[in-house]
């Protein structure tokens, strides 16, 4: 199950605190983020609900948040270990724009590549903001490069389930029954055998118009210089 992410707006949605209240703790780093999107905007595991309601409860028997602050760098609120462990974790998400904007493409692109099942966000804020870890720019260059190779969708899915499901049986080799992960590693080896042979085609395709390039761009130039040559004849002719 993937895991739920919180906007500022969605913290503030769920526990009653001051915007004002909510920006000191996390200057003071009484809270902290798990991550962001688009730049500047922060993300939150649902575990900042717990750690808000331990500092306010600290706040209602009379401590002010520089006090906190200092319990918190002294022996830790009880919460501090979660939140270390939250922040050695801390990753940058990208939102359907944003990672669109990364690719030079169309946002609806990024949501076609999903409805089909291409591509899968990481994750979703509580207000359905679709989130992607920055490894998907890599990944959605992939699937351009073999749109590019002439891969129909419908192919591009079929190598995409077999990537993920090999993910799957390294991370767990009972992730399929024996017979399952064998018929799978087979699909896995016949498509990069099937790469290989487009590749290839693809080098030789490269290499034929290269050289029909330069032959052309030389027949060009002598062209040009012809040309260069003529209108030089016709001014000194008109001089006379």
């Amino acid at each position: 199950m993937k895991e739920k992410i919180l906007t500022e707006k969605d913290v503030q949605g769920q526990v009653a605190i001051k915007p004002e209240l909510f920006q000191e703790m996390l200057q003071r780093n009484l809270i902290r983020p798990k991550g962001t999107a688009d730049g500047d905007v922060l993300l939150f595991n649902t575990d900042i609900i717990e750690r808000i309601k331990e500092v306010q409860q600290f706040i209602s028997m009379g401590y002010s948040l520089e006090e906190i602050e200092k319990i918190s760098k002294k022996i830790g609120l009880p919460s501090t270990k979660k939140i270390k462990e939250e922040e050695s974790k801390k990753v940058h998400y990208l939102t359907v724009g944003e990672l669109a904007n990364q690719l030079n493409i169309n946002a609806r692109t990024i949501k076609y590549w999903e409805e089909r099942g291409i591509i899968e966000p990481d994750t979703r804020s509580e207000g359905g903001f679709r989130l992607y870890a920055e490894h998907w720019i890599y990944l959605c260059n992939l699937i351009k490069d073999l749109q590019l190779f002439g891969f129909s969708l419908e192919e591009i899915k079929e190598i995409s389930d077999l990537f993920r499901d090999f993910l799957a049986i390294q991370q767990s080799i009972k992730a399929f029954s024996q017979k399952e992960t064998k018929m799978k590693i087979i699909k896995i080896k016949e498509r990069i055998n099937l790469f290989f042979d487009k590749m290839n085609q693809f080098k030789e395709g490269i290499n034929r118009w290269e050289e029909l390039l330069k032959k052309k761009e030389k027949e060009v130039r002598q062209f040009e210089n012809k040309l260069k040559q003529l209108e030089s004849l016709k001014k000194d002719k008109d001089k006379k």
